[in-house]
Parts: structure tokens; C-alpha cells; sequence
């Protein structure tokens, strides 16, 4: 078996990779050695869970001016019912990335995206978002969990390119959407 097809090696391998970039790497034992980076980040805006809820499964014409990385060319939408959706987005970067993606909001202070399949990433790869209202309802926090496996040497480029600047963009693209989501109020 070629190294390349050896998905235990690929895994143990993207792994340390991961490690020396400086992104949270979990690995677990199964029937074979797993990885998964995870990039965590936490913000406060002046919004309720709702609005939050309400942009995110908001996946009309004006989507990619609220979402920075998803683009009309790849926005299908499956299915959409009052708790869930099933999508497919994506970008042009790195040449072209989408993935199709289920998203669960039953608990609107915990949103859950599960990717089902992708050009790029293992259909283990997903977020989390975790809403944190406060007391008196001006304030949300929200805990931001990005977990990604790569399915191929694409998605192991573009975990590199995010080992070194994707914290940073999709910090910068998150409080670019908050701002959004506090002005339409």
C-alpha cells in the first residue's frame, strides 16, 4: 500500500502537522489512528441567540454578503425544515471548496453544522456554535469551535493555510458578521 492511500499514516501525519502549526490537534484511538484540529474562539455582540440563529440559517441572495467564505455559485439548499437544514456552500478559494453541511439549531443556544460531504473535508468536520445570553438579554457570548478533517492533499493545503492565518481571517470575518447581524438588527 502506497503512503498516499495509507488513510492511518495521512491521519497520524496530518496530526503532527497540525501540532507544529499550532492548532489543537485531539487524537483518539479506534480502529485506526484519527486526528482532529480544532480552532476555538470566543466572542460577545449585542444580540440575542435568536438574531444569531436567524443570520445563520438565513440562506437567501444576501448570504454571502453576510457570510464571507460562501458564494452564490455554490448555495443549494436541499432542505429546510423550523430546526434543521441540509446545504451545500461553498467558496472559490484554494480553486473551489464546498461542503454540504446539516444544520441543527433544535437548541437554539447550541448550533450544531455537521458536514455530510465535501471536496476537501471528512464528513467528520463541522462547528459548533455555543450561545451564552446574558441576564438582562443585551449581551450574547458565543464559543466558536471549527473541527476539521482533510480529506485529501486540497484539504491538507488548506489546513496549512489555516495553520498560519485562518484564526486570524475567520476571527476577522466573525466580528465582520456580528457587526452585520447588530446592525440589521
Amino acid at each position: 500500500m502506497s503512503l498516499s492511500k495509507n488513510t492511518a499514516f495521512n491521519k497520524a501525519l496530518d496530526c503532527h502537522l497540525q501540532f507544529y502549526l499550532g492548532i489543537e490537534c485531539c487524537t483518539y484511538k479506534s480502529d485506526m489512528v484519527s486526528s482532529m484540529p480544532k480552532l476555538r474562539m470566543t466572542f460577545e455582540a449585542a444580540i440575542t441567540p435568536q438574531q444569531f440563529v436567524e443570520a445563520l440559517t438565513d440562506f437567501g441572495p444576501e448570504r454571502g454578503r453576510m457570510w464571507a467564505h460562501s458564494t452564490a455559485d455554490y448555495l443549494k439548499v436541499h432542505d429546510k425544515r423550523e430546526t434543521f437544514a441540509d446545504v451545500t456552500e461553498g467558496s472559490r478559494v484554494f480553486g473551489g471548496a464546498w461542503e454540504r453541511v446539516h444544520y441543527d439549531w433544535s437548541d437554539p443556544h447550541m448550533i450544531i453544522l455537521q458536514t455530510v460531504d465535501s471536496n476537501i473535508w471528512d464528513n467528520t468536520s463541522g462547528w459548533t456554535y455555543e450561545l451564552k445570553p446574558a441576564v438582562d438579554g443585551t449581551i450574547t457570548t458565543i464559543h466558536y469551535t471549527v473541527e476539521r478533517f482533510p480529506r485529501n492533499n486540497k484539504g491538507r493545503l488548506l489546513l496549512v493555510f489555516m495553520g498560519v492565518y485562518g484564526k486570524r481571517i475567520l476571527r476577522k470575518d466573525f466580528e465582520k458578521l456580528l457587526k452585520r447581524i447588530e446592525e440589521r438588527g
